[in-house]
């Protein structure tokens, strides 16, 4: 009788440790084959970088400065690679002369179009790491990557990650 009891008592323990290996082993495959987790955790970063990239913003425009020098230096993957590129900013608008690479590529020209690129990238759902100013607010470091949520059952093909960085910024009083 004493025995009766006692595999009685433990049979609902050994189900429980079964259905919990079970489950386990059931998250490590969806974790292999999918890799939901890197997703999450992308999206909860998107979020606290949204909200530093306002705060950021609002200290930009208290700053009011329409006239400055910025040296960036930055790559897009398969269009541009710029390496420490001086450009003047005057009124907010890039003098194209110092800004010789095409449209297309993500290295800003401008604080303002660094700020847009950054939101871009949020909006695109890249996984984006950036370093903000502490004076001014503007984006100084800059980074993307696609290549993240790949399991085995979608693997990366491609590269897909570059960025830019605001090596230097110069605020002019006067043109």
């Amino acid at each position: 009788m004493a025995a009766e009891n006692e595999n009685t008592k433990r049979s609902p323990n050994r189900r429980r440790r079964t259905w919990i290996l079970v489950l386990l082993v059931l998250l490590v495959v969806v974790q292999l084959l999918c890799d939901p987790l890197s997703v999450f955790v992308v999206t909860a970063q998107q979020v606290v970088l949204r909200i530093q990239l306002a705060q950021a913003r609002l200290r930009w425009d208290s700053a009011a400065i329409a006239d400055y020098d910025l040296t960036v230096s930055g790559y897009t993957p398969l269009t541009c690679i710029v390496q420490e590129q001086t450009i003047r900013v005057r009124g907010g608008v890039p003098e194209t002369a110092a800004a010789g690479y095409g449209e297309w590529c993500q290295v800003p020209r401008s604080v303002s179009q660094s700020f847009d690129v950054l939101e871009r990238s949020l909006d695109w759902g890249t996984q984006v790491q950036a370093g903000f100013d502490r004076q001014y607010g503007y984006v100084s470091d800059f980074h993307f990557d696609c290549n993240y949520g790949h399991g085995l059952l979608s693997p990366v093909v491609t590269d897909c990650s570059g960025g830019f960085t605001i090596n230097q910024f110069t605020p002019r009083t006067s043109p």
